[in-house]
């Protein structure tokens, strides 16, 4: 009996192997065949990426000169509005206007500020009133100022315009104001930003008394030393100033003296 079980499960062991090894042949090309899709995708994949990454790089190459060139376009802006001559009588720009452009650029390569601020700087100045010769000149010492006292270009640009018309200042001696303006942040607890601040704000009256732009520099420079701020050190030397007694003149006569 037990002989009899053995041969049938011999029996049905050779019936069976034959498909048994079909089927497991069949799996093995399935999984082959599926681990050779999968490195096909993989290999799609990263050829994918690497064609977005291309492109990418590609339009971020195209898109860089486009941006720079609107945002030069925009701050380009201020000076066709500042600069007399810059529109002809229909609107249209003009040679001067692009003259003034290619200065501003050349000015760019020999100072640490980027050509969009300069041309703020230039906007800056022209509106504060500083002649269109001499403007170009104005920016390039305001510049220097600006890396020194780390003040916004423009804001810088404006307030030095300004401080130029109250104080009555010849541009080509901007630098000497700036100078001793650089000469007070150095070696006192003020700063040339609040120097300059304090300038704006009693520019007219100083002007208007003829006082000198060092000697108010030097008196706001101690005010601001002594823990004043800019706005309580410009009101007092106003009301000072407005407050000071007039100087008397001596009138001197026009007849001779008399002998006695």
């Amino acid at each position: 009996m037990a002989t009899l079980e053995s041969k049938l499960i011999v029996s049905l062991l050779d019936r069976l192997s034959g498909p048994a090894k079909g089927i497991t042949a069949q799996i093995d090309r399935l999984t082959a065949a599926s681990r050779a899709n999968a490195a096909r995708m993989d290999a799609l994949r990263g050829q994918m990426v690497g064609a977005i990454g291309v492109g990418y790089a590609l339009a971020k190459s195209i898109a860089a000169p486009a941006k720079a060139a609107i945002e030069w376009e925009n701050s380009m802006l201020g000076v066709a509005k500042q600069l007399d001559g810059a529109r002809d009588a229909g609107g249209n720009l003009t040679p001067i206007y692009y003259e003034m452009g290619k200065a501003i650029q050349e000015l760019g390569r020999v100072t640490p500020i980027a050509n969009n601020d300069l041309a703020e700087m230039v906007t800056a100045g022209l509106r504060m009133g500083v002649a269109r010769e001499e403007v170009l000149r104005f920016v390039e010492e305001t510049a220097k100022m600006s890396t020194a006292f780390e003040m916004p270009a423009a804001e810088l640009a404006d307030s030095m315009g300004k401080i130029a018309g109250l104080y009555k200042i010849p541009i080509p001696e901007i630098s000497e104001l700036a100078d001793t303006i650089n000469f007070l942040d150095d070696n006192t607890i003020s700063t040339g930003a609040g120097i300059i601040k304090y300038l704006t704000r009693v520019g007219g009256i100083a002007g208007s008394v003829k006082i000198a732009s060092k000697d108010m520099a030097a008196f706001g420079s101690t005010l601001l030393s002594l823990g004043e701020r800019t706005e309580t050190a410009g009101t007092a030397t106003n009301a000072m100033i407005q407050n000071s007694p007039p100087q008397r003149r001596v009138r001197r006569s026009s007849r001779p003296p008399s002998k006695s």
